[in-house]
């Protein structure tokens, strides 16, 4: 073993999975034991170190802290190997000139099988580094052994998304997105399937195993749902983070009362920045961020509500802030 892979072996008892924001909000179209098996290798790295070592994880540690019985792992460790060198991320970011840009990332530059030690073994491409090393805000922590005992990939993306925004209390997402996101671009066609088998499916397994819980909000525009907005709870607190508002509601934005869906784009855009860089922006540097942004937004939806209008408005600050991450 090189002095660099020994530096890279992070302690087995490390429990913490820490990935940018980007790489939270990235289409990773991994099934359930292929998570897993990311998920752990992450774990192993030590974020502020400065390249990619050989992460070695334990196929029966991740059984244990899965909570599982079952074997298959070991059975499809060969697949998961051949399958997790060949799968791309792909991140949106935004570019001044060109708009949105969507970009597939190679995860693996190579990953193999020690099947006498039951050890899957990988390096991460050197693409991957911002996204993974030296960070030093903008990005999301959360447990292993939270995310390996969810028993879905649906609800182990959602848990994820819902941790990157768990210090505000809520997340809206437009169908579309969450779709994109989770890879269910052409599943669950009608929306009453991906509520039923995708949304309130990862509401129980995350409330049953992880240290967050939600409700949310169904936004529609006449018919036709257009936005999810969820209320994350930490486990355990008493109050009610839908503040007195039914949980697994719909509301019609076109009818509905506006004052429940408003919130402040720029004070939520602030939440959103670690205290370097929130000293690092003086108030007309927000002020033409914010405008900017609002005025992209308009042009997308130009008959949407005040609601549908702030919630684009935040999307695309956090876009046009992305490239000016120190």
């Amino acid at each position: 073993m090189s002095v660099t892979d020994k530096a890279t072996q992070a302690p087995e008892e490390r429990k913490t999975i820490v990935k940018s924001n980007r790489m939270v909000k990235a289409k990773t179209p991994f099934t359930k034991l292929e998570h897993r098996v990311v998920a752990s290798l992450i774990a192993q790295i030590d974020r502020d170190q400065e390249s990619f070592g050989i992460q070695r994880v334990s196929l029966r540690n991740i059984i244990e802290r899965a909570e599982v019985s079952s074997t298959e792992i070991f059975r499809k460790a060969r697949d998961i190997c051949d399958r997790l060198v060949e799968k791309s991320v792909g991140i949106c970011t935004y570019d001044e000139d060109r708009g949105r840009v969507y970009t597939a990332y190679t995860l693996f530059r190579q990953c193999r099988y020690v099947e006498q030690e039951g050890l899957i073994e990988a390096k991460f491409e050197e693409e991957m580094r911002p996204l993974l090393l030296q960070l030093k805000n903008r990005f999301t922590m959360y447990s292993l052994n939270f995310f390996l005992r969810l028993p879905s990939r649906h609800s182990m993306r959602i848990y994820e998304l819902l941790k990157m925004r768990e210090d505000l209390g809520a997340m809206r997402i437009s169908v579309e997105e969450f779709r994109e996101t989770l890879g269910l671009e052409n599943s669950y066609d009608r929306f009453t399937d991906l509520r039923r088998l995708v949304v309130e499916k990862a509401r129980h397994q995350i409330k049953e195993n992880t240290d967050i819980q939600f409700t949310y909000r169904v936004e529609r525009e006449g018919r036709t749902a257009k936005w999810l907005r969820f209320f994350v709870q930490t486990s355990g607190r008493e109050e009610d983070p839908v503040e007195g508002l039914a949980p697994q509601m719909d509301v019609n934005v076109d009818t509905g009362s506006e004052t429940d869906l408003r919130f402040d784009v720029k004070t939520w855009f602030l939440k959103g920045l670690s205290q370097e860089e929130v000293r690092g922006l003086d108030q007309k540097e927000i002020e033409a961020l914010h405008e900017s942004a609002r005025s992209e937004a308009k042009k997308r939806h130009p008959d949407g509500k005040k609601s549908v209008i702030a919630s684009e408005t935040l999307r695309r600050m956090e876009e046009k802030w992305e490239p000016g991450r120190s």
